[in-house]
């Protein structure tokens, strides 16, 4: 086998993500080795990507005995390759687990320094969310982030962050946008006929939360402000599921408590790639209400769908949705969700879906590489 340029290690982070990264690299010319579990090693190994599969993540059924074999068997393998390859620059595209942190962090993260020839990490998020920040977190952060030679930042405000709050150097730190989901393919239905496969009214004005509804994201915030939408016929559709059963508990007491109630609808679970181009297609606009956010995958979703947005103004959204793509809330609280959200309906006819999809053209993950190469090639 010849040798690799580079390993890649996404540490079970978001299948979509890892494949479009992975294969941007390799239209870039990097003959890059990716080092992962099983079911993302599939998806990979179809889009033409050379794969070391280093076990298989634990089920939410097994117990926590099996939980932590498999954890030790994929540590023990990992570890394994990068000695095999030892000197050969290392991208860990993941994030470090928040229960294993410790570890992770003062184990880890050493070791993935000192058996690369250059280590390269992505801080999807400077800290991670809806996860206690203490003083430890932030001084097991402040440590691994010292780890890196390099480290890759999605947006100017998570670059901040990273200087500001953790003490990152800022010559360590290059930004690059996380890149356009080219692992959600159209589903080649018309508007009509998206609605009426998902049993949407065709007339209605439909707006859409879409995605992991983790508390920072705002769900229940927008809930809360679809009492003070004016819009007529206004719908709104939430679609994915959450990790917390509080922040379901809460959402569904909202949507339950809520004067319009019966436009409101929030169908809960994971969505296929296939589903989320049908929902993406059958939308009048895609809502964000996050509290906070360094990056968002979602927007990248709906720039290639040529969604109209509604933002906060959290984090890097400002800078992500412009007036030709969406409109940004004046705050996060319900009332300015609710304002903006008329808005961006009342300009639905301004809103041009081929310029918005031209926008994320510009953001594929090949060009996006193309532009990464000198942290694997260029540093001697």
């Amino acid at each position: 086998m010849k040798p690799p340029e580079a390993l890649i290690i996404p540490h079970g982070f978001e299948a979509n993500y890892t494949v479009g990264f992975a294969r941007g690299l390799r239209q870039a010319g990097l003959g890059a080795l990716v080092l992962c579990t099983g079911d993302t090693a599939v998806r990979l190994r179809d889009a033409g990507v050379a794969v070391g599969v280093v076990g298989e993540d634990p089920r939410g059924d097994e117990s926590a005995t099996t939980k932590a074999l498999r954890r030790i068997a994929y540590y023990r393998a990992l570890l394994a390759n990068l000695y095999r390859f030892r000197g050969t620059p290392v991208h860990f595209t993941g994030q470090l687990r928040s229960r294993l942190l410790l570890v992770e962090a003062l184990v880890l993260m050493p070791a993935l320094r000192l058996l690369s020839g250059r280590f390269v990490y992505t801080a999807h998020n400077a800290l991670p969310h809806d996860h206690r920040r203490g003083p430890l977190t932030r001084a097991l952060y402040r440590f691994a982030y010292r780890m890196p030679h390099r480290i890759v930042a999605h947006s100017s405000a998570a670059a901040t962050r990273l200087v500001n709050q953790l003490g990152c150097d800022p010559e360590r730190i290059t930004t690059a946008p996380i890149g356009l989901n080219e692992e959600v393919d159209g589903s080649g239905m018309s508007r009509a006929s998206a609605r009426r496969s998902l049993g949407i009214p065709e007339d209605a004005r439909v707006a859409l939360f879409v995605g992991k509804a983790r508390p920072y994201k705002g769900l229940d915030l927008l809930v809360a402000a679809w009492d003070d939408v004016q819009t007529s016929g206004a719908r709104l559709y939430a679609r994915g599921a959450t990790p917390s059963s509080a922040h379901r508990a809460a959402v569904l007491q909202g949507i339950a408590n809520a004067r319009s109630r019966d436009r409101i609808e929030w169908r809960q679970g994971a969505a296929s790639n296939h589903e989320l181009a049908t929902w993406l297609e059958a939308t009048d606009l895609v809502v964000l209400p996050y509290r906070e956010v360094d990056q968002s995958g979602v927007v990248m979703l709906c720039l290639k769908f040529g969604v109209p947005m509604v933002g906060t103004d959290a984090g890097s959204l400002p800078k992500q949705i412009d007036e030709a793509c969406g409109v940004i809330a004046n705050g996060t609280s319900p009332s300015a969700i609710a304002a903006a959200v008329d808005v961006a309906f009342a300009r639905l006819p301004e809103f041009d879906r081929a310029a918005i999809r031209a926008i994320g053209e510009r953001q594929r993950w090949s060009a996006i590489c193309r532009d990464l190469l000198p942290l694997y090639r260029d540093w001697g």
